[in-house]
This record gives structure tokens, C-alpha cells and sequence, in this order.
């Protein structure tokens, strides 16, 4: 027994000494060992390329004569017979049956980069070849019908009507493509560099122009010393003797007597502000000189730098920035499904409960409603000034024309990348599509974007389809002030409108959803009778989602909220938990029952919402009504749960939730946010859809590829926001404030 004892413990240190240690030492002889295999046992040897496989029939006279394609394809035929090694690495890039297909691994794309490069040895000896290639894909697109996707390394010469005649002719052979089936032009697509189009080259112009004006700005601030900063608010309106809204400060929990409209400035980025009045004009400098300071990136990196202390409201910093992220993480898990080699694999992980924080990602975009509709209502009461008369004019002015011109001119130059430059950014990729990401009836129906209309039309022809959101809460803008005349009048009247919303809400939403069967929300189509079944289907997503009528009661809890923190803050400063509950002795003796309270039932409601269908993917189904009451009143309550925390935040109760919202980073990524949101889906898309081979879904890659898309996400923000967003925002202000000169 000793011996044998001796004899394993030997053949273990044996295995540890001869295993190689994973380290730059062991690079160099790990590829020479590889290229060595590659020669001697898979290039001489029969074991790959057999000659009984043919994937190009040998017919010398088929075409010989007539085209450069035609030559070529009967010479690549002849040299793999005589097995020369620039044509065995052209038929190796062809695709070939590979592992997963019981996972959903249809993309047998083979290898792009081997299709298109000469094959170097390694003493850097290229391997000529008489012609150049390029990989083609067969049922390219992401509506076709044939299947797999197939790529073939194919002669440069030959275009795409080459390719389909010696397909449909069976001049090449296609793996599990039947005889009868008849391939056209749109089923095939080759992998060419494109020149940039008229439209394309415009955009890049009026990019460029826009870069140029800007850097142009920032130098003569720079020549000029920076003694021409524009200063927005020198001088407060007549009658009023509180400093100007965005210079207020103060502290939380101050037991002095502040200012009470010190802190909002502080809480609130203060180049989100509308200026919904009017005021008149302070000590500015001349018009170039406000325009040079107003587009210097010397002024705008300072605006965006520059931090406050944790306030009231600074939470929403914090909130804001995690929705996009949540959404970031959705997006990037579901936009994989377009081109990965195990996307059954979802079917497996939705089984977990930790997949129930991707399905209702869905929540993120109703944080976004919720502090909306919150911050429209703050803005607007904290800024109005008592003794002003209220002009239609100027209210019109601010609330409406400020609101669009704020928001579209960022949105409309993106909006204009991804039609126009879109298509070139990722055609390398063998199924990149042709028209770009988005489709090509964008092109037609941009117009419904820059207007706000386009969640009223099918999403399929849509452009952007993530701005259906601005669509909506631009919409809701326009209904607000009916909530704010009539709540400055009579303030219980007004919550009334904010019920009355809710209402419209939960009404339409619940007939809609039970008279048309879509009770599973978004997943209503994996569980159709498929009688009607199309690609084009997405009824729930065409007459709930993105419907204002079915959303709104999100926004209407933030307007409701809005202003009754706006009340208590005119009267306390801070929310006071007495004024919320009754006071009573069992109070006096657990005085932070309250907290306790409001945090737990905010837990309960946010975590009732995100795993409350789990049931549904663990095997343990909801009947019908029960997922329609989740999809009728899962938004309300989301809203309701995230109104508890933040007026618990504004009342300086939140404590850790709190202090971590209101970081500093959040301060400045909030600023971001905006622009990150239309940007991430340009940034996913390309990647995914820009790659040689398929996406291979695992835990590790979804969390690495979200961090990468994030952060680059909010590298393209911050490019556009110094450079397009916060010079318009700074002029808007500039032109808003001056009333009398712009007549």
C-alpha cells in the first residue's frame, strides 16, 4: 500500500512538473507548437480536407469564357484538388456544422479574417494566392427565412448576383439548402467597404463644423483671459428678495432659518431648469462675447464638474443614473439575442430568480416617468415668482419652446448619425446589415421623432425605437400644465387630475391587455396560438408599451409628489414624519417606527414588482387575471415604492440609500444620462452586430460587455454633452433671459 502510496504521489508531482505555467515565459513555444500542429498533422494530412468533399462543383466549361468570376471560381476548384495551401485556406474559411446547434447555434459563419487575409508563416513568408476573397453570407438579414446563416469564402469578383446563379445552379453547394429553394439577392450578402454616401458625408461636415466652432470658441475665451464668463442670473428679478434660483444653497437638516428656496439649485442640475418666467435682463457683457463664453469648453467642463453637498434631492442623481444602467443591462443581454451562438441558453437562465431583474428592466423607464413628472412640477412652483402677472405668452415661451429646443437639437444630430453613418460603422460584420441599425423605412419617417409622434405609429418602421420614452414624456409636458393651473387653484382639485390619470391609466391598460390577449406583456407572442404569427407581430408593444394613455400614472404620482414636497418645503424646510402620520403616544416611544415603516413597505412594493411573475418561468404559472392585475398596476406600484424612498430621502431619513445617491459621481454622471440613453443602443448594436463571430452567451461576458457599453456610452455623452447639449442649453438661457433684446 506505501508503494502505490509513493507511486500516485510521484504521478501527480509528474503531471505538475510537465504542465505549463500560464505566463508570458510560455508564449512563444505555445505558438510554435501550435503552427507546427496546424502543418503536420491537419495541411499534410487527409483529416480535414478530404477530396470527397466538394463544396464547388468542378465543371471546366460552365462560364468559362464570360466573367472574371467564373475563372476564378474553376481556378480555386482546381487547386484544391491539387490541395495548394492558398486554397485550402480558402475552403477552411467557409462555414462548417459546429457545436451548440441544439442551443440555437444557426451562424456558421466560418472565419471572416482567414477569408480576407494571406496566410503568413513564421519566418513571415505570405503564401500568395492569384486573387483576393471575401466571405458572403447566405439568408443574411434579420428577417430571413433560410437557414442557418451560412458563410461561403468566395473570389472578389464575384458580386452577389454571381453568388445566388452558381447557388441556385449548384455550381456551390450550400449545406441544408434544398434543391428547390431559390435564393435571390436579398438572401445574400458580401462583405465589401463601402465609400460614404452624399448624406454621410454631410453629417460628418456639419459635425465637423459644429467641433470646429466650438474649439474655435474656446480659444478666444482662452485668448480673452476668461473675463468674459456669462453670468446668467447677476441680478434677481424686481421684487424679490431671496437670491437667484441658481445660486441657492443650504444644508440639510439646518436648524437655522434659510432662505427657503436656498437648496433646490443644489439638488437639481441647474442646466435642467426650464425658466418657466421670464426674468429680466442682468449685467451681461455684449452678444460675441456671451456667445464665445456660452460655447467655450473652458465654461461648460467647469458646469459639468462642478459638485454641491448631498441635498434634499440629490437622490435623484443617484436613481437616475441606476435606471440607465438597468436599461444598459437589459439592452445588453436582449440585443444579443440578434447574433449569438447559444441563444437558447436564455430559456435556461430565466428559470433563475436573478433573471427576473432583466424581464422587468422595463421598471427603469418608469423611474424616469416618476422623476419627470416630479421634477416638472418642483421646477415649476419653486421658480414661479408670486407677484409677477402670469402672461400666456411667456408661459407658452418657457414651458413649451424652451422644452423642445432644449431637448431636440442633441437628439435630432444623433438621431441623424444613426441613419446616415450607422451603415458604415460596422460592416465588417458578416450579417451587419446594409442599411445600418436602423431599418430603411427610417429614412421616410425620421420627421415623426422631431415632432414627438412616432410611439403613434407601428415600431417596425420606426426610427430610434428606444425614443418612444421622449416621445411619451414629452407628450406628458404638454398635458402638465393642466395639472398646474388647476392645482394652484384649488390644490385638492388637482390631485383629482393626478387620480383621474391614474385611472386612464389602469383602465385602458387592463381592457387592452384582456381583450387582446396580452396578458404575458412583451413575452404575449412566445405564447400565441401562432395561427397569425409574423415577424411584424409585437401587438402589446404597439398598443400598451408605448402608448402615453397606458403609461401616464407613473408621471402623474411624480407630479402629485412634486408638489406636495414643493408645499411642505415652502412650510418646514424639510418633510416632517409627524405631518405624515398621526402623532400618538406608541410614536413618542419608537420614533423611528416611521422610517422603519416607510423603508419596509417601499422594499416590499419594489420587490413585489420585480419578482412578482416568477412564478411563470419556474413552472409555477399566474392565471390570466392574476398577470393582468400585475400588468395593470405593476407601474403604479413601482412609482409608489419609489416615491416612498425619495420623499424618505428628502426628509433625511434615507440614511446609507441616501448618502449613496447623493454621491458626487452620480451629480455628474446625471448630467450624462440623457445623452448615454440615445447613445448605448448605437454603441450595443455595432458591436454585436460588428463582429466576426457570434456573441457565446455566459454570465461573464453579459457583465463585461454592460461595463464596456456603460462606460463608452457615457464617453460619447460627455463628448456631445461639452460639445453640442450644454452650448444650447447655455444659449437657450442666454436668449431666455434677454426678452427685450430679442424683439
Amino acid at each position: 500500500m506505501n508503494f502505490l502510496w509513493y507511486f500516485f504521489l510521484f504521478l501527480q508531482i509528474q503531471i505538475k512538473v510537465e504542465s505549463l505555467s500560464i505566463s508570458f515565459v510560455n508564449l512563444i513555444p505555445s505558438i510554435i507548437a501550435n503552427g507546427r500542429y496546424v502543418k503536420e498533422n491537419l495541411i499534410d494530412s487527409n483529416i480535414i480536407f478530404n477530396s470527397k468533399f466538394s463544396p464547388i462543383n468542378i465543371d471546366f466549361t460552365f462560364n468559362a469564357n464570360q466573367s472574371n468570376c467564373s475563372r476564378d471560381i474553376q481556378l480555386l476548384s482546381r487547386d484544391l484538388i491539387s490541395k495548394k495551401l492558398w486554397a485550402l485556406k480558402t475552403l477552411d474559411a467557409w462555414g462548417k456544422l459546429p457545436s451548440g446547434l441544439m442551443h440555437g447555434n444557426i451562424y456558421w459563419i466560418g472565419s471572416v479574417y482567414e477569408c480576407q487575409h494571406h496566410l503568413r508563416g513564421f519566418n513571415n513568408s505570405i503564401i500568395e494566392q492569384p486573387f483576393k476573397t471575401r466571405t458572403c453570407t447566405i439568408g443574411n438579414g434579420l428577417s430571413n427565412t433560410i437557414r442557418p446563416i451560412y458563410g461561403i469564402c468566395v473570389p472578389q469578383s464575384c458580386n452577389t448576383d454571381d453568388i445566388v446563379n452558381y447557388i441556385n445552379k449548384r455550381v456551390i453547394h450550400i449545406p441544408y439548402i434544398k434543391d428547390f429553394v431559390n435564393l435571390t439577392n436579398d438572401s445574400v450578402h458580401c462583405i465589401e467597404h463601402r465609400q460614404l454616401d452624399k448624406m454621410a458625408i454631410l453629417t460628418i461636415i456639419l459635425i465637423s463644423t459644429i467641433t470646429l466652432l466650438i474649439l474655435l470658441a474656446t480659444g478666444m475665451h482662452v485668448l480673452y483671459g476668461h473675463k468674459h464668463d456669462l453670468k446668467m442670473d447677476d441680478a434677481p428679478p424686481p421684487n424679490v428678495t431671496n437670491e437667484p434660483l441658481v445660486s441657492r444653497t443650504t444644508v440639510i437638516n439646518s436648524l437655522s432659518t434659510p432662505n427657503r428656496t436656498d437648496e433646490f439649485n443644489q439638488s437639481v442640475s441647474s442646466d435642467e431648469i426650464t425658466p418657466l418666467i421670464v426674468r429680466p435682463e442682468g449685467n451681461v457683457d455684449s452678444v460675441a462675447q456671451n456667445l464665445i463664453s456660452c460655447c467655450s469648453l473652458i465654461n461648460n467642463y467647469h458646469i459639468l464638474k462642478s459638485n454641491s453637498y448631498p441635498k434634499n434631492l440629490a437622490c435623484l442623481n443617484g436613481i437616475r443614473v441606476l435606471s440607465l444602467c438597468w436599461i444598459i443591462l437589459g439592452h445588453t443581454l436582449i440585443f444579443a439575442v440578434y447574433y449569438s451562438d447559444n441563444l437558447l441558453t436564455i430559456f435556461n437562465w430565466s428559470r433563475k430568480l436573478w433573471f427576473q431583474i432583466i424581464v422587468q428592466t422595463v421598471f427603469s423607464i418608469d423611474s424616469f416617468f416618476v422623476l419627470s413628472g416630479l421634477l416638472t412640477a418642483f421646477t415649476y412652483f419653486i421658480s414661479k415668482i408670486e407677484t409677477e402677472t402670469f402672461s400666456i405668452r411667456k408661459f407658452v415661451l418657457n414651458h413649451y419652446i424652451y422644452h423642445y429646443l432644449r431637448y431636440t437639437p442633441l437628439y435630432g444630430i444623433i438621431l441623424l448619425i444613426y441613419i446616415t453613418l450607422s451603415p458604415y460603422l460596422g460592416q465588417g460584420g458578416p450579417i451587419y446589415p446594409i442599411d445600418g441599425i436602423e431599418s430603411s423605412a427610417c429614412r421616410r419617417t425620421w420627421w415623426r421623432n422631431l415632432i414627438y409622434i412616432n410611439n403613434f405609429f407601428d415600431m417596425h418602421d420606426s426610427c430610434m425605437p428606444i425614443t418612444w420614452f421622449l416621445a411619451v414624456n414629452m407628450q406628458f409636458h404638454w398635458i402638465a400644465p393642466l395639472f398646474f393651473l388647476i392645482v394652484s387653484w384649488k390644490w385638492l382639485v388637482g390631485m383629482l387630475v393626478c387620480i383621474s390619470f391614474i385611472i386612464v391609466d389602469i383602465v385602458t391598460t387592463s381592457v387592452i391587455v384582456s381583450k387582446n390577449n396580452y396578458e404575458y406583456g412583451l413575452l404575449s407572442d412566445f405564447y400565441s396560438d401562432g395561427l397569425n404569427w409574423s415577424i411584424t407581430t409585437n401587438g402589446y408593444l404597439n398598443n400598451v408599451y408605448v402608448k402615453p394613455w397606458c403609461r401616464i400614472a407613473p408621471y402623474a404620482i411624480g407630479l402629485a409628489i412634486g408638489y406636495i414636497l414643493y408645499e411642505v418645503y415652502q412650510r418646514s424646510n424639510t418633510v416632517s414624519w409627524n405631518s405624515l402620520l398621526p402623532r400618538s403616544t406608541f410614536y413618542s416611544r419608537h420614533p423611528n417606527f416611521k422610517q422603519v415603516l416607510a423603508w419596509t413597505f417601499a422594499i416590499i412594493i419594489l420587490t413585489l414588482c420585480v419578482f412578482g411573475t416568477y412564478g411563470d418561468y419556474n413552472g409555477h404559472p399566474l392565471t390570466r387575471q392574476n398577470r393582468i392585475a400585475f400588468l395593470t398596476l405593476s407601474r403604479l406600484g413601482w412609482s409608489i415604492g419609489l416615491c416612498t424612498i425619495i420623499i424618505a430621502c428628502f426628509a433625511g431619513h434615507g440614511g446609507i440609500a441616501n448618502r449613496f445617491l447623493s454621491r458626487s459621481c452620480f451629480y455628474k454622471l446625471s448630467k450624462l444620462t440623457y445623452g448615454a440613453y440615445l447613445w448605448h443602443t448605437l454603441v450595443i448594436f455595432v458591436n454585436y452586430l460588428g463582429r466576426e463571430q457570434p456573441t457565446h452567451y455566459t454570465i461573464t461576458n453579459i457583465l463585461f460587455n454592460f461595463v464596456c457599453y456603460t462606460i463608452l456610452s457615457y464617453i460619447l455623452s460627455f463628448l456631445t454633452f461639452l460639445l453640442i447639449e450644454l452650448p444650447i442649453i447655455q444659449l437657450l438661457k442666454y436668449c431666455f433671459k434677454r426678452p427685450t433684446k430679442l424683439q
